[in-house]
């Protein structure tokens, strides 16, 4: 998570509990002294179990960070993988008191979870968060099996919770508001979150929420005050990521497009075939208006001459080139499958990493996420294409080696056996 500045925050997960750390990307050092500890919920008074119950872990993994007088405080959720799961793992959320941890102090506010508050359920689930104010805004997706209990209509509930002086959240007190439904699955068969962000447009701060077919924009009182169709990029957004300029919001959909699909040519006999069309689509958070305008709309990547627009994610090009020297070839066109994706944006660059299996190194456990495309999938914002990595030849490696950005450059090995998973994604300047 971002904080102030050149801050940084990571959360990783042990058999006693949750730690949260301290990092300087200026300085790319973490942070002096022991970093705050969240206990399992099996430990108390220090005191864990043998074999704390690996249910229960409190995988802290998503927040956002809130500045309030002269206090920072961090605001976690539970959020493990993909985000898929449909009950809690230990504590539904944390509040933290982290602004002294780059000095060797930081310390657990609170927890929230079954028996703090009526409002909390095995089932209550969070797969968002943003700040705004003195409200931290956190995202029940509208598969959550909380909200059938409830008998709350099945769209996507956005919490709002205020912040108290002490740092503390009272989910007594609360505002909700609606979005859509974000229950495409892509053809799997669990979920898959809808994403969220706040940015400064139209004026001021607004929340951004991905949908099945749309992003909706809402003021921080949930009024929505705007709409931007996806479906010609794809569907479900669950991932957005903010140019370092600050004027350009990219925003990923989980799910190919439903309404449109890509014409390639196919060799000498100059017939078109399709293929999925899945892109990252551009938003200008500059622009007038009530819904952003949609930027980069012009491109073509499939040479039919008609405008496609985006950050083509399906690697179109490589695909035409394929089809163009062996027209018969559609049954071999490298697939790419992307596993709960997320992206960070650069000056020149887009990156994706997915959400896969972490493993201990071996080929049957570790996954990336990302299929075909390897370990990290890097696309130039100049032409939106994807950059192609690791000497991959078409006609050559075939459909299955990886053509993505390798983190062990060491192992030589194009095929899944060398896929690595990777967390994170952050975008920091040098």
């Amino acid at each position: 998570m971002r904080g102030k500045g050149s801050q940084v925050y990571a959360v990783a997960v042990a058999n006693e509990g949750a730690y949260v750390f301290g990092y300087d990307s200026a300085t790319r050092a973490f942070a002096q002294g022991e970093p705050i500890h969240i206990p399992h919920p099996e430990c108390k008074s220090g005191k864990c179990p043998a074999k704390p119950s690996a249910v229960a872990y409190p995988w802290l993994c998503r927040g956002a960070v809130a500045e309030k007088g002269s206090k920072t405080f961090l605001y976690l959720h539970d959020f493990k993988g993909a985000g898929a799961q449909t009950t809690t793992n230990g504590f539904t959320a944390a509040a933290l008191d982290v602004t002294d941890l780059f000095k060797g102090k930081g310390a657990l506010l609170e927890t929230y979870g079954v028996g703090s508050n009526p409002f909390f359920t095995a089932k209550r689930i969070f797969r968002g968060s943003a700040v705004v104010g003195d409200k931290v805004f956190l995202v029940e997706p509208s598969w959550s099996k909380q909200l059938a209990d409830d008998k709350a209509p099945r769209k996507t509930h956005v919490h709002g919770v205020t912040i108290g002086a002490d740092g503390k959240l009272d989910f007594g007190k609360r505002s909700t508001f609606v979005g859509d439904t974000a229950d495409d699955t892509c053809g799997a068969t669990n979920n898959w979150i809808p994403g969220f962000t706040v940015q400064n447009f139209a004026g001021g701060p607004k929340l951004f929420l991905g949908n099945d077919a749309s992003i909706s924009i809402h003021t921080p009182d949930g009024a929505r005050v705007g709409d931007v169709d996806t479906r010609a990029y794809g569907t479900l957004v669950t991932s957005f990521g903010l140019a370092p300029d600050g004027k350009t919001l990219y925003a990923m959909p989980n799910c190919k497009s439903s309404t449109k699909k890509a014409k390639i040519l196919q060799g000498i006999s100059q017939k078109r075939t399709d293929l999925d069309r899945h892109a990252v689509m551009v938003l200008d958070l500059a622009a007038r208006g009530a819904s952003p305008a949609i930027k980069d709309t012009t491109r073509d990547f499939d040479e039919d001459n008609q405008p496609d627009g985006g950050v083509d994610v399906e690697f179109l090009y490589l695909k035409r080139d394929l089809l163009r020297w062996c027209e018969t070839c559609t049954g071999v066109v490298p697939p790419t499958t992307y596993t709960g994706p997320e992206i960070a944006v650069g000056e020149r660059s887009l990156f994706l990493r997915g959400s896969g299996i972490q493993g201990d190194g071996s080929a049957s456990m570790n996954s990336s996420g990302l299929g075909q495309v390897g370990d990290l999938g890097v696309y130039d914002l100049g032409s939106g294409r994807g950059v192609m990595f690791r000497g991959f030849t078409l006609m050559l490696d075939g459909p299955s080696a990886r053509w993505g950005f390798d983190l062990e450059p060491a192992t030589k090995s194009k095929l899944y056996s060398d896929d690595v998973s990777v967390s994170a994604v952050l975008y920091v300047r040098k």
